[in-house]
């Protein structure tokens, strides 16, 4: 992804490195001044700590909801049936389709 949008930078396919966090440490790795110019290492290590506390984060909602389902298994009986309301039996989950779910939204919120 890094090389990807230097590339773009380089051949002026692009104004910018983005606006998004990786954009960011782009933008600090190429800075022409030294006080705020960022090293390879760091700017890899930046990512790799967002990856890390992502996946964290993620895995203690998933968690947390599965709890919450085996509690109240009327929520996880309608929980079942709007997936497949959305999703039917033979498809896959896809992004967009995630985004209709209501009642599993709620559950995130919680």
């Amino acid at each position: 992804m890094v090389k990807s949008r230097e590339a773009k930078v380089k051949n002026r396919e692009a104004a910018g490195f983005g606006k998004d966090y990786l954009g960011l440490l782009l933008k600090a790795y190429h800075d022409e001044g030294q006080s705020n110019k960022i090293s390879i290492e760091q700017l890899v290590d930046e990512c790799k700590t967002l990856y890390v506390a992502g996946q964290e984060t993620t895995n203690t909602l998933l968690s947390w909801m599965i709890l919450l389902l085996s509690i109240h298994q009327d929520w996880q009986e309608e929980a079942r049936k709007e997936v497949l309301t959305v999703f039917g039996h033979d498809k896959p989950p896809y992004a967009d389709g995630i985004t209709r779910l209501k009642l599993v939204s709620i559950l995130f919120c919680l």
